[in-house]
């Protein structure tokens, strides 16, 4: 069955059921079933569909993460269009940069993000064509900027009130159109890419992800991170496609998460790393275990956690299941560790999932023996149509298939994924390190990873991040920025690696700050350090 006929079909057989809810400051809850869903859908696409959208045409969506961001991208999708989710943290002259290279055929804004452009200095392209798309029909102060920004911009108002009856919407069926979603990578390292998404893959991804955390109609899931990350958007489909309630929360203090799992009987969470690293800090208040007794699992995405906090995650979810999942917006889901072998095998990211084959390529593209380090090479599922807008990006991303695989995949191309890493005579894999952030010191090489993972091992650090900078001397020199729980100094934490790393090994230089840099999506952000204390040196 297409994606189509799978929307289709929940449609139909959930239309009573709950199918989303948010909240809506400051504690009021706002749910939606499946049927009111539908009919938010296609009124928004016959709208779409009135001012001219035809298929692959391109729809960003810049809004709060919401029950109307849910209808927008269905919509999008129910018009054979690709839809394209920006973060709301993205600033304004972000969004309008993206959009001059993207394209769009609309751009859709709640009453948040429309403010934000209209408050913004940043010029914007008369060509954008914007639909103001919020939860009501509005304010005097909404009203009052619609009237001054309808004078210079390109903007329609989403109509709640009105609905042509007389010509309601239908899907059109096309088999020609394929690209389904654009996610943009998480810019951790560097420059965003536009990465597209076909129809049948993300109905392929949620599916598999229904299967292996066991999804019914009957589960509750909490959405903590973006649709803008692959697993937030996937989160989505396979909860919305196995007829199940998802509750979306816009914020990540642990003591919100834990009221909502209690009051909402949530059953599955995806969480990035930050998010668990918080809650294990969090103190436990009496009946905790009665109070999230309906949590079944939760998932480590998006990177992985030192040892001693997966322990310590272990320890604080006792009776929960613990999935560990790997992969790249490229690629989606490459691996995962599987509750069963969550002790056994904690450092790993586990084996392939369903429908997909990971390879350790050596540098002569030769299939690395056990144990030895080589390039994650990705088959299958998940693995993305190209780059929008960059066929040189695309070719060096996405190649043929190696001679040394050909005995085994006969068709279609391979993501060399960049990443290092190996896999045991089991075929569990782990994961090294970025193979362009290798730090190369005093004719050594050095994985930042497992720096960080060292001095995460440390009692009163909560986070670190290490880096290699040019050093005409040393080759590079190793930097570490972190984030205590308690008092602590650089003198103190370097004595401290320096009993438990070789010297060349332990930083030059570590900071301690107060926060890192994060990407909208709750990742690291590497490249902004390094950039920032390449300056701070020059200066």
């Amino acid at each position: 069955m297409r994606l189509l006929e799978r929307i289709e079909q929940v449609f139909l057989n959930y239309k009573d059921r709950p199918a989303f809810s948010y909240y809506i400051p400051p504690d009021s809850l706002r749910t939606v079933t499946y049927g009111q869903l539908e009919e938010s859908v296609k009124r928004l696409a016959h709208f779409m569909l009135h001012h001219g959208m035809k298929p692959e045409d391109i729809v960003m969506c810049y809004m709060n993460k919401s029950i109307e961001l849910v209808a927008a991208i269905l919509a999008t999708i129910l018009n054979w269009g690709i839809s394209c989710y920006l973060n709301p943290k993205l600033k304004p002259s972000q969004v309008l940069k993206l959009s001059s290279s993207v394209k769009p055929k609309f751009i859709i804004l709640d009453k948040n993000t429309f403010i934000h452009i209209m408050k913004s200095k940043e010029s914007v392209d008369r060509n954008n064509q914007f639909i103001l798309y919020t939860g009501s029909s509005g304010s005097k102060a909404i009203d009052a900027f619609y009237i001054k920004a309808s004078a210079s911009l390109h903007i329609q108002k989403y109509p709640h009130d009105k609905y042509d009856e007389a010509t309601p919407f239908t899907i059109t069926r096309h088999d020609s159109y394929n690209n389904a979603f654009c996610l943009f990578t998480s810019g951790s390292t560097g420059v965003p890419k536009g990465v597209l998404i076909s129809r049948d893959d993300l109905l392929q991804r949620a599916n598999t992800e229904a299967e292996d955390y066991e999804l019914k109609e009957s589960d509750c899931l909490l959405s903590l991170v973006p649709f803008s990350f692959d697993v937030g958007l996937n989160q989505f489909f396979s909860c919305f496609l196995a007829g199940a309630h998802l509750v979306i929360l816009n914020f990540w203090f642990p003591k919100d998460i834990l009221t909502t799992i209690k009051s909402l009987h949530i059953t599955g969470i995806s969480g990035v790393p930050m998010i668990w690293v918080d809650m294990i800090s969090y103190p436990q208040e009496p009946g905790f275990e009665q109070n999230i007794q309906t949590l079944r699992y939760i998932t480590v995405s998006g990177g992985d956690l030192a040892q001693n906090q997966l322990l310590q995650l272990r320890r604080y979810f006792k009776n929960v299941n613990i999935y560990k999942t790997y992969g790249q917006t490229e690629t989606f889901r490459s691996s995962m560790l599987r509750p069963w072998d969550f002790e056994r095998k904690m450092t790993s990211v586990g084996k392939p999932v369903r429908g997909t084959q990971v390879f350790i390529l050596d540098e002569n593209n030769k299939i690395a023996p056990p144990n030895t380090q080589g390039e994650i090479v990705h088959y299958g599922g998940g693995t993305m149509l190209g780059y929008l807008n960059d066929v040189e990006g695309t070719q060096e991303k996405l190649r043929e298939v190696p001679d040394s695989l050909k005995d085994v995949l006969t068709e279609g191309k391979v993501v060399f994924t960049g990443d290092l890493g190996k896999m045991d005579n089991e075929g569990y894999l782990s994961i090294l390190g970025r193979e362009d952030d290798m730090i190369k010191t005093l004719g050594y090489r050095v994985y930042p990873k497992e720096v960080e993972n060292y001095i995460l091992e440390h009692e009163r650090v909560k986070y670190a991040a290490v880096i290699g900078i040019s050093n005409g001397r040393m080759g590079q020199m190793i930097l570490a920025e972190v984030v205590p729980k308690s008092p602590l100094n650089a003198k103190e934490l370097s004595a401290y690696l320096g009993h438990r790393l070789p010297s060349y090994m332990v930083p030059a230089e570590i900071y301690i700050v107060d926060s890192l840099p994060l990407t909208e999506n709750g990742k690291i952000k590497y490249s902004e350090i390094k950039r920032r204390r390449e300056e701070r040196r020059i200066l």
